[in-house]
């Protein structure tokens, strides 16, 4: 996200970067970065049902994970400038599904992955509400990509987006009783002698 952000800066002020700083590359990003914000919470229900199903509904689940990344590949061919969008696609979702999807993968990486899309959506309708700018094919992409991916780089730096997978075991547990000091094992009530 980091790199995204300064090749998006670098952008604003005339220096392009090989590859990923052709302005077309640039706004298709945003776009695509839409389509995964847009069509996250569709992926997310179809790989819990692929992880927590048995038998022919894990099947019909991973039948509509592939007809949803279809779906969206079409969207990003058209947004993305073809092959480049879909690739952009794959590589902005696919580690969010293997985190949804990976049997191994607890509550916590879980929490954290959907932690993380709330945060950016919030960050890129903000951004987008203050650029003031919607055409998702337009030039200026370029500006809201910088705001966007820059804001993100800072809410990263400062874990920002790792607060819920952190705090996820003390949610999972609420305290009932007092507090007990770490590595003290409770020794069951207090005996007077």
């Amino acid at each position: 996200v980091g790199l995204l952000a300064a090749v998006y800066l670098l952008a604003i002020v005339g220096i392009r970067v090989p590859v990923l700083g052709a302005p077309d590359t640039l706004i298709a990003i945003v776009a695509v970065e839409f389509i995964v914000i847009h069509g996250f919470l569709f992926f997310a229900v179809a790989a819990w049902f692929a992880r927590a199903a048995q038998g022919w509904l894990r099947v019909a689940a991973a039948v509509v994970l592939v007809m949803l990344f279809a779906m969206y590949g079409v969207l990003a061919w058209g947004y993305g400038g073809g092959i480049a969008g879909i690739g952009a696609l794959a590589y902005l979702l696919v580690p969010n599904l293997l985190a949804l999807t990976n049997p191994a993968s607890d509550a916590s990486q879980q929490l954290q992955v959907a932690a993380r899309w709330c945060i950016k959506f919030a960050v890129f309708m903000l951004v987008a509400a203050t650029v003031g700018d919607s055409d998702m094919a337009g030039p200026g992409n370029i500006a809201q990509g910088a705001a966007y991916f820059s804001l993100f780089t800072v809410l990263e730096l400062f874990r920002v987006v790792e607060i819920p997978g952190d705090l996820a075991a003390a949610w999972s547990a609420p305290p009932l009783g007092p507090p007990q000091r770490p590595g003290v094992a409770d020794a069951g009530p207090r005996r007077d002698v």
